[in-house]
């Protein structure tokens, strides 16, 4: 395959975990407009950005059109040199490189399926083991909320009469932040691989129900048929 020679040819990282939003990219974006392209990309042989995307998305917003591609080899660091700057601008490239990574984000679904699918993030020193862990824990919480129509629904209490001793709860027996309450509170888990939830989302376009509950309660009736 011949090599890119435009911003256009490259293709983006498919199910990125890295999150970029309109602050960060706009970081990129000033520096590029003040002290130009500085920083290299890595794409693969078919021309997928495995690193850069932010980088790549502010360049096209900054107009830039052109690329060159440099063929290296997993055992050497490729280094680019600018000449011609400032010390003014050879500084806000440092604050700007730094800035710029710690205001992107991470999208804990594509982290947590990537550490199912076996690939150990903590032996490569990317996260540490309580940081995977948050990663799930904020994983399974979007699935609750998206499943939350199985929860099973708590009995209304009664208003009470006056007169009635009103008893508070007491915050002691309330689980901690992050803990689950004690009993099943979702009485069907339902844990989806990417694959699956691929599969799904064909499902529900095939029935024409984008709501997850309709879709569910129609294949439940499928299946009873």
């Amino acid at each position: 395959m011949a090599a890119p020679t435009t911003l256009a040819e490259l293709l983006p990282l498919a199910n990125n975990p890295r999150v970029h939003n309109p602050r960060n990219i706009g970081v990129i974006t000033a520096a590029l407009q003040r002290v130009g392209p500085a920083r290299s990309g890595v794409i693969d042989e078919n021309g997928v950005l495995l690193a850069g995307n932010g980088t790549a998305e502010a360049l096209a917003q900054a107009g830039y059109t052109k690329i060159r591609v440099i063929d290296g080899a997993p055992d050497e660091w490729v280094v680019v040199r600018v000449n011609g700057l400032t010390p003014e601008q050879k500084r806000l490239l440092t604050y700007a490189d730094n800035r710029a990574g710690e205001l992107a984000g991470w999208l804990a679904e594509e982290v947590v399926a990537d550490v199912a699918g076996g690939l150990d993030l903590t032996q490569a020193q990317v996260f540490n083991a309580a940081e995977v862990a948050a990663f799930i824990f904020e994983a399974e919480r979007a699935d609750r909320e998206a499943y939350e129509f199985l929860d099973e629904q708590p009995t209304p209490r009664p208003r009470g009469q006056a007169g009635d001793q009103v008893v508070e709860p007491d915050p002691a027996a309330a689980p901690a932040r992050g803990q689950a309450a004690e009993g099943a509170r979702f009485p069907l888990a339902i844990v989806l691989t990417r694959a699956d939830a691929t599969r799904w989302q064909t499902y529900k376009q095939r029935i024409a129900k984008a709501d997850d509950k309709a879709a569910f309660l129609m294949l439940l009736d499928s299946a009873e048929a």
